[in-house]
């Protein structure tokens, strides 16, 4: 017996992955078979076997889309309703823009005939223009824009696998240009991603390639989030650029940032970037230093993840996004940098510690320095912090660092601890100028607040909402609007010492300095908000032998050598005690 067997191929993909190759090529007749009667059997099974895995058949039609000759379609959502697997639904230009929102749902060409003028815009309702949710589907030359104003509103949406995603303009989406939702095996290539608020988002997605795109957005040109083992290779950012988050075994090479390299290094250590450079991700390094750089216009000048014992020194950062992000990253030094003109200047994220900040100018940020998440043991100090809209330092949920030696002035806050950020130490900071001085509120407890001058500020120190045991004395509170307010449980002094008041005489005119300790008044100051009282109100300001308070009734009462004797007989002043009270 004689059998004619037709062994075909198909331009698109298999649906069994049993079957060896992923995908099919162009229908081709590859031989006429001779088989004689005793393979019968066999073959019979072969051809059942092929059967029942519903291999879709392409006839490899095109539908067309918005043209003038008889059988276009009105809608491309009806082409590709009407569409089999491996069809081309072609859009005219003509009929643009079309409003829609579109599923893709089979694994088909969809190709616009301009990537200028063949237009999709969706409603600025709907979560995304384009969803593609089968495998091995093209999009190609269109403008696609207009999602709607969600937060996960996207311009392309994949959910599946294989797509290529190339020569379009994605703009103009009210959050993602492209986003890859758990989807791998993608393609994007040769794409303007612009003025959307993130151009490609890779959500869990691995595998991908993204290559040859020109991307200028308002954040994130390219966000990594939870993926790995995607290709980056040849881009083009213009005003924002990469950023990654919790994804490792990237190759990002060969593109730009503003006309200048993108510097990414991973598993990398003792290494130096003192060239020109537009952009700088460290993940998972160790001892990098960067310095003498100037790092402007895009979404993130220098970020750290998982990086430890760095250096960022000298460089200037201006217009980004984040001058510097650190996550998961400790005992780095950032030192000498001039950071000025960012929506954030340090942004710390979560679990970074021993981390030092010294020595910087941080100015005219959107905030100055900000821990989100369980940062400890890190050092801020000696920089001059001013001028930024809202917060000079932010710790969210932060606990045991140290703010010492600041100038901070002329921010909306200057200090602000927020949400469980326990045993800080803020000390000898020059506070002055700013909208708010310090701030706790929401359960910060047992911080230790001593040695600041705190002056000309809206409010001087404003403590609420269950921030409690904190610690505050030996500060200068000197003109401001609100000295204090404490509607929780505190402590305004040490038992001998509390803390300097420039309202004082106005609040209390018949206070005198006490007899046998001079240097403190005789009537305790009273924190405005709740029963908290500063019981040793100091008659001049902090440190205890600057007389810089010169009034008529301190000048008569301030024997400086009486308090010197006090504090270091402490004996004298329990006797001499008795006596007057005999």
């Amino acid at each position: 017996m004689i059998c004619l067997i037709e062994i075909v191929t198909f331009k698109y993909p298999i649906e069994d992955d049993n079957i060896e190759g992923g995908y099919l090529l162009n229908k081709n007749i590859i031989a006429l078979g001779i088989i004689l009667l005793l393979l019968v059997t066999p073959m019979t099974v072969a051809i059942e076997y092929v059967k029942n895995q519903s291999i879709p058949i392409s006839t490899g039609n095109t539908l067309y889309v918005g043209g003038t000759g008889p059988g276009n379609y009105t809608t491309i959502q009806d082409a590709i309703d009407d569409a089999n697997p491996g069809d081309t639904v072609f859009v005219y230009a003509f009929s643009s823009p079309y409003y829609e929102n579109l599923i893709v749902d089979k694994s088909i060409n969809m190709i616009g005939e301009d990537k200028d003028s063949t237009v999709i815009e969706g409603d600025w309702v709907s979560e995304y223009v384009v969803e593609i949710s089968a495998d091995w589907v093209n999009i190609s030359g269109f403008t696609i824009r207009y999602s709607g104003d969600e937060w996960e509103a996207t311009g392309i949406l994949s959910i599946s696998n294989f797509n290529t995603i190339s020569g379009n303009n994605i703009s103009n989406n009210d959050y993602y240009g492209i986003r890859l939702y758990y989807s791998s095996g993608n393609t994007i290539t040769d794409n303007t991603i612009s003025n959307n608020k993130y151009g490609i988002y890779l959500d869990e997605s691995s595998s991908n390639t993204i290559t040859d795109n020109t991307i200028s957005n308002k954040r994130e040109g390219i966000l990594l989030y939870s993926s790995n083992n995607n290709n980056i290779l040849g881009n083009s950012f213009f005003n924002d650029g990469l950023f990654v988050f919790d994804s490792y075994d990237n190759n990002v090479e060969n593109n730009m940032v503003n006309g200048k390299p993108l510097v990414y290094l991973e598993d990398e250590s003792d290494k130096v970037i003192d060239y020109e450079v537009g952009q700088v991700i460290l993940v998972n390094c160790d001892n990098i230093i960067a310095e003498n750089l100037n790092l402007s216009n895009t979404d993130c000048g220098i970020e750290l993840w998982k990086t430890d014992n760095s250096m960022i020194r000298n460089n200037d950062f201006s217009n980004n996004e984040r001058g510097i992000y650190i996550r998961l990253s400790n005992s780095n030094n950032i030192t000498g940098n001039n950071i000025s003109n960012n929506k954030r200047g340090i942004s710390f994220g979560w679990y970074s510690n021993s981390n030092n900040i010294t020595g910087n100018n941080i100015s005219s940020n959107g905030h100055g320095i900000i821990f989100s998440y369980r940062n400890s043991n890190n050092t801020i100090s000696g920089n001059n912090i001013s001028n930024n809209d809202y917060y000079g330092i932010h710790l969210y949920c932060s606990s045991g660092n140290t703010i010492t030696g600041n100038n901070i002035s002329n921010n909306g806050w200057s200090i602000y601890l927020d949400e469980s950020s326990n045993n800080n130490t803020i000390t000898g900071n020059n506070i002055s100028s700013n909208g708010h001085g310090i701030r706790l509120s929401y359960s910060n407890c047992n911080n230790t607040i001593t040695g600041n001058n705190i002056s000309n500020n809206g409010e001087g120190i404003f403590l609420y909402y269950s921030s409690d045991n904190n610690i505050i004395y030996h500060n200068n509170f000197i003109n401001n609007t609100d000295n204090s307010y404490d509607g929780c449980d505190n402590i305004w002094d040490d038992g001998k010492y509390g803390n300097y008041w420039s309202d004082y005489e106005e609040r209390y005119p018949d206070a005198k300095p006490k007899t046998l300790k001079p240097w403190m008044w005789d009537i305790p100051y009273e924190i405005d908000g709740g029963n908290n009282k500063d019981n040793c109100p100091l008659v001049n300001q902090w440190p205890k032998s600057d007389v810089s308070t010169n009034t008529p009734r301190t000048r008569a009462s301030s024997y400086l050598w009486y308090q010197w004797v006090m504090d270091k007989y402490p004996l004298l002043e329990v006797i001499i005690s008795k006596i007057l009270s005999l």
